[in-house]
């Protein structure tokens, strides 16, 4: 083959490829997380066909589901090849995390497993709006991105950023927060309750070791109360039981509908104008 042809060759195959484009996830993370709650109703262990009944489609041949499969695939939230397919433990984290610093970790983990976020991310200054139309033009420029999809490029990037607790959104554009710092003022926002620990004198007053804790906690609000499931361990939770875990949780929800069944919300009077 001459070094024309070679060139030629090479041309044509780099033409190709800018076509098509840098990939990245079509389903937005907080699309992904309704997926996987979805998904840890029925189990961690599936095959494809009781992944796809999960998701809401009749057939795993279906193109949408390939493309939300390998979506999932790409955030690190499922796992396996063929028909042995899992729930990460990663995945378990968002759907059954310890604690709200939990959930936002594991979000923003999931977030960064993806190439072209990770490597937008890294490269976008921090503390400083960014118009959404140059987010679009660095990912044309910079990751390769198609023209076509770069507008949709930009916006999943910013709302997977913003689930993720990484940036915040305003009408400028998006502000991208240092790791570290991610949640802009957003932690200084959380009580007490859910930062601190338990005193050991609080726990005694409760008959409970005060080597003991959370694990696990979910609760499920009603009109007049709420439903807790809490799990106080004195080891983290082994990932083996993160299947009956989601059977338990699907129990609950069943119980929390039946309680919400019994104790219906009062129906509020019609306003009535001054009748003059």
């Amino acid at each position: 083959m001459s070094a024309d042809e070679k060139e030629t060759e090479s041309t044509a195959d780099h033409l190709k490829r800018t076509k098509r484009g840098a990939s990245f996830p079509r389903m937005a993370l907080s699309e992904a997380v309704s997926a996987i709650q979805e998904i840890a109703k029925m189990g961690r262990q599936h095959n494809q066909g009781s992944l796809a009944s999960a998701l809401g489609h009749s057939s795993a041949k279906s193109g949408t589901f390939r493309q939300r499969l390998a979506d999932l695939r790409e955030y690190a939230l499922v796992a396996g090849r063929g028909e042995d397919l899992e729930l990460t433990d990663l995945a378990l984290r968002i759907t059954h995390p310890t604690s709200t610093a939990d959930a936002d970790g594991a979000l923003a983990v999931a977030f960064l497993n993806c190439d072209t976020f990770a490597q937008m991310y890294g490269e976008l200054e921090k503390g400083e709006a960014i118009p959404l139309d140059r987010l679009g033009n660095f990912s044309i420029h910079r990751l390769g991105v198609g023209h076509h999809v770069a507008e949709r490029f930009a916006e999943s990037f910013a709302a997977g950023a913003v689930a993720a607790q990484l940036a915040e959104r305003n009408d400028l554009g998006l502000i991208m927060w240092e790791r570290e710092h991610a949640g802009g003022s957003r932690s200084a926002e959380t009580s007490a309750d859910e930062s601190a620990p338990a005193k050991p004198d609080e726990l005694e007053q409760t008959g409970q070791s005060p080597d003991l804790v959370v694990v696990l906690k979910q609760a499920w609000p009603l009109n007049n109360g709420e439903v807790q499931f809490s799990v106080r361990l004195t080891d983290a939770l082994p990932s083996s039981a993160f299947g009956p875990v989601g059977d338990a949780v699907s129990a609950i929800e069943t119980f929390v509908q039946h309680l919400a069944d019994c104790f219906p919300e009062e129906p509020q009077p019609p306003e009535t104008g001054n009748e003059g």
